[in-house]
């Protein structure tokens, strides 16, 4: 039986025993409700017994953070985020409330404040290597290659071996034109997830950068991992062409036009006619 679906099982059980029994309408029991259908996905009634829950107590962190997870998984983040601020502050050191805060930031693209709340979660634990990455994300999406990377970089000296995280920290040194460090950092990727299609792609566009058409095998390596990548097929047609085989270039060029890539229709006007 698999764990989570025993952890379900034991939940539902608790939502029966709390209905038929005399454990009732105290906030205490509006939480363990809650988290019982939290658990059930039934997140709008999860919300519902939270709000229960405050109404009866409003002094603990605990029912707002978890208020606040029902409404981010129903993509209400505004709600979401004045639970979480609320949790902090009635408990200033709940990690958990920190992490949930940026996530419910970056959903609404407020890199800032995401990356200001990852950071509160660092001060409290600097060993949450989510915190690293979300945090490196945030920084990413502001353009901040430099932080990024600083922030991957902490996030692998935590899990060295997550090539996830080798993956975020070479398409921040591609973006800041680091292309060996790049290169280097999607190779160890493909060491520990040799499947990871992005991985060959990235590579490869890292070697193209450097006039190393090795990049084509990498490319041939994505569109064996995934038949239909139009990226892959349109970027080894332009490596094809720079290293002088135009005709198998535009073949890969109108490869990935046929499969819907809207910029291989001018590429092939500006290179293939």
């Amino acid at each position: 039986m698999k764990k989570s679906y025993l952890i379900k099982c034991i939940y539902l059980l608790a939502l029966i025993l709390l209905t038929f029994t005399g454990y009732s309408q105290t906030a205490e029991y509006y939480y363990l409700s809650g988290k019982s259908k939290y658990v059930l996905k039934n997140y709008k009634g999860a919300a519902t017994d939270y709000s229960n829950a405050i109404k009866l107590n409003p002094k603990i962190a605990d029912y707002y953070l978890a208020r606040g997870k029902a409404n981010y998984n129903l993509d209400d983040y505004n709600d979401a985020i004045d639970d979480f601020t609320k949790s902090i502050e009635l408990n200033p050191k709940l990690e958990d409330a920190y992490y949930c805060l940026g996530n419910a930031k970056n959903k609404l693209q407020d890199f800032k404040g995401a990356i200001i709340a990852y950071s509160n979660v660092i001060a409290i634990n600097p060993r949450n290597a989510d915190a690293y990455t979300n945090r490196g994300n945030a920084k990413y999406s502001i353009l901040d290659y430099k932080g990024a990377i600083a922030d991957y970089t902490s996030a692998i000296e935590i899990n060295p071996k997550d090539g996830s995280e080798y993956f975020n920290r070479g398409v921040a040194k591609l973006n800041s034109e680091d292309f060996q460090g790049a290169i280097d950092d999607f190779s160890t990727c493909i060491k520990y997830d040799h499947k990871d299609f992005e991985a060959f792609f990235y590579r490869g566009k890292s070697k193209i950068k450097i006039k190393d058409y090795s990049g084509i095998d990498d490319f041939t390596q994505a569109i064996a991992l995934t038949p239909n990548y139009a990226e892959a097929y349109c970027q080894r047609g332009l490596a094809k062409i720079d290293s002088g085989k135009k005709e198998e270039g535009c073949t890969d060029l109108n490869k990935a036009n046929d499969l819907g890539l809207m910029e291989a229709k001018n590429l092939i006007l500006k290179f293939c006619k």
